[in-house]
């Protein structure tokens, strides 16, 4: 930095410091490569249990994951991660017997995260959650539309109207795991009907979506 009005001027990058030779790499003969699936080898599919409900921008494997809380934390310590996406850590800290303190400004992780990391004990029937979900096709009573400024602009009409059916009824359920399962499917059906890309996220309507809606 210079300052004209000083006589004698400094400078934090000296002219006569700084080497006129191109850079060169010199680290690509001493790296070494890692591999996190054979550091932990005890993953042996990234989408195992609830890692695959929903897809992600940008998502962690589990191993990376896993290896970091195994190499930096013990059981019992606080993991907090400000940028949460889809809850990878969330899981992979509870399976480690850590605690995980999560944020994002997506707030599709408060939905499926009462899911990914479901704490109930409770046996789950098959039979049970195809009955919510044949009463939720023949009830069409309630409504629900959020409150958000552009919503129509991402939809078309009789599919918002549709979707708006189908939350209107989940939002009449109770709160348990079988709302949740049918959160998260509605959650899928939400954007793969919608103006949007599946995986990646667009301020405008995809022409490609435009002609897969049609």
């Amino acid at each position: 930095m210079k300052n004209t009005d000083l006589k004698e001027q400094t400078s934090l990058f000296p002219e006569q410091n700084i080497s006129k030779d191109p850079i060169k790499d010199n680290l690509s003969d001493e790296v070494e490569r890692v591999s996190f699936r054979e550091l932990i080898p005890e993953i042996t599919d990234t989408g195992y249990l609830t890692h695959a409900i929903v897809s992600y921008p940008a998502k962690f494997i589990p191993q990376v994951v896993r290896y970091v809380i195994n190499t930096y934390t013990k059981e019992d310590d606080w993991i907090i991660d400000p940028f949460a996406g889809s809850g990878t850590v969330g899981v992979e800290a509870v399976l480690s017997k850590r605690n995980a303190v999560l944020y994002d400004l997506n707030l599709l992780l408060n939905h499926i995260m009462p899911l990914k990391v479901h704490q109930g004990n409770e046996l789950l029937g098959k039979e049970h959650l195809c009955k919510m979900l044949d009463s939720m096709q023949e009830n069409r009573k309630h409504y629900f539309m959020p409150a958000w400024t552009n919503v129509a602009y991402w939809y078309a009409p009789e599919i918002l109207n549709h979707l708006s059916q189908l939350w209107g009824f989940v939002h009449s359920l109770k709160n348990s795991v079988y709302s949740e399962i049918i959160k998260v499917g509605l959650l899928k059906a939400s954007k793969r009907f919608s103006y949007t890309e599946h995986r990646t996220q667009k301020l405008a309507k995809s022409k490609r979506k435009l002609t897969y809606i049609k």
